[in-house]
């Protein structure tokens, strides 16, 4: 094995992976990359990923959308609203966390938050 050989190969492989990286993010959809954006600030904030985990499991553990609204609701007053939200998803755990409070219908709220935790 030639050292020398190898590292050239790797900086090739380096610059290449480079490339296509650059490529693929020129090509993002305005959706994407919002996605994107807000994955890297679930990437920045650890604790997120744990609430996020967390209410993912408890969305899904029950079939009472009463139970699971409880659930959620406990989870975002023990950590508060997570910071890798977007601002309408901010505003909208706000709103369930108001209209928890007014014992709104679990019914008709749940089945739209269950959702928008698998976009």
């Amino acid at each position: 094995m030639d050292p020398q050989r190898d590292e050239t190969i790797i900086n090739e492989a380096i610059d290449l992976a480079k490339a296509w990286q650059n490529r693929a993010n020129e090509l993002l959809t305005a959706e994407e990359k919002g996605i994107a954006e807000q994955m890297m600030r679930l990437l920045i904030h650890p604790l997120d990923k744990v609430i996020l985990t967390k209410m993912i499991d408890q969305s899904f553990r029950s079939h009472n959308p009463s139970r699971v609204a409880d659930q959620i609701n406990s989870l975002l007053r023990k950590y508060g609203v997570p910071d890798f939200f977007s601002s309408v998803d901010k505003l909208l755990v706000q709103m369930f966390l108001y209209n928890n409070n007014l014992q709104a219908d679990p019914d008709f709220l749940m089945p739209y938050t269950t959702d928008q935790f698998l976009e």
